[in-house]
């Protein structure tokens, strides 16, 4: 199991150049997930890591164009094959 607290950068770029998307923005944020290792022999195995991720204050006033309250969480998972030599 882990966690951490930083910063989390949101931005995004349109292609059409009409600056729709408003400027980047830093928020604070934490994660917390976890993860496992698994040997199928004595030298490979798989590995999995699963966090989610959230800015800490969702009433915080945000630019750009949105229908309602803007907040910032998701999930990352990850897999991975592990060789022991």
């Amino acid at each position: 199991m882990s966690g951490g607290l930083g910063l989390l950068r949101t931005s995004a770029e349109d292609l059409n150049e009409v600056d729709l998307f408003g400027k980047p923005v830093n928020l604070l944020g934490f994660d917390i997930g976890g993860g496992a290792v698994g040997f199928i022999t004595d030298r490979t195995g798989l590995r999995f890591d699963l966090r989610y991720f959230r800015h800490v204050r969702p009433g915080e006033e945000l630019t750009g164009n949105s229908f309602g309250p803007v907040e910032l969480s998701y999930w990352n998972a990850s897999i991975g094959f592990v060789i022991r030599y």
